[in-house]
């Protein structure tokens, strides 16, 4: 079976793993995490990312989280004390963009992790830096869309590899957007109660998509949706 999640920031490792247990996920299923697994919360994800390498069917999507990470991997990878002191302006507005955007607690979780593990930041980087912007799948005989925030400027004949980074990682979908007909468009990024708060904690669907970000960091909980069904999880 094939599962979906989004948006996790910092979510515990252990509550998520026991909740996909608990939603039916095992070894021969496959889990698509659509962006977004680091920052906010936590240790930031680092313990997450850790384990998702380890997973040979859970695959991450990139999400801005990630993208604002990798325009900042030099200081991940070099913590000097003048580090930032030597960071041109670009960078350091790189920086401080991320911060602001919850990054402190990753930066500091994946220096923790560092000292147990030497080599981990440069695999967690390499292994987000292989992360696609979208994948398309199949699953029952209905065909899926997966990407972090739906399609910015969006075309029914525009290809896919036309579409930037940015149309697919920083979009804020309206309730009235329409995707591909015949496909159903999975995302995250924004928040579903930013709907109404009729949508608060629940996942949404339209006729051609479908917002699976809950809003972890306020709710605390994480949905993750079955594509084989529809069916959907809360952990």
């Amino acid at each position: 079976m094939v599962y979906v999640c989004s948006d996790l920031h910092g979510f515990p490792l252990v509550r998520f793993r026991n909740g996909l247990a608990s939603a039916g996920f095992g070894e021969k299923d496959i889990l698509y995490v659509i962006g977004d697994v680091i920052d906010r919360h936590g240790d930031g994800g680092a313990a997450m990312l850790r384990w998702m390498i380890e997973q040979r069917n859970v695959i991450l999507l990139m999400g801005n989280h990630e993208m604002m990470m990798l325009s900042c991997a030099d200081l991940l990878t070099d913590d000097s004390p003048d580090t930032v002191k030597k960071m041109e302006w670009a960078k350091l507005r790189s920086l401080l963009h991320w911060t602001d955007n919850g990054g402190g607690v990753t930066i500091e979780g994946l220096r923790a992790l560092r000292k147990q593990e030497p080599d981990a930041i440069p695999r967690i980087l390499r292994y987000v830096r292989n992360a696609p912007l979208y994948l398309t799948t199949r699953v029952c005989g209905r065909d899926f869309l997966l990407c972090h925030a739906g399609m910015e400027n969006f075309a029914e004949d525009r290809p896919l590899a036309d579409y930037s980074p940015g149309e697919l990682l920083w979009n804020r979908p309206s309730l009235d957007d329409e995707y591909y007909d015949g496909v159903m468009t999975v995302f995250g990024h924004t928040p579903t109660i930013l709907y109404g708060m009729e949508y608060a904690g629940k996942i949404i669907r339209t006729r051609t998509w479908c917002n699976i970000d809950v809003n972890t960091s306020a709710h605390d909980v994480v949905a993750v949706l079955r594509l084989d069904d529809m069916k959907e999880f809360y952990i």
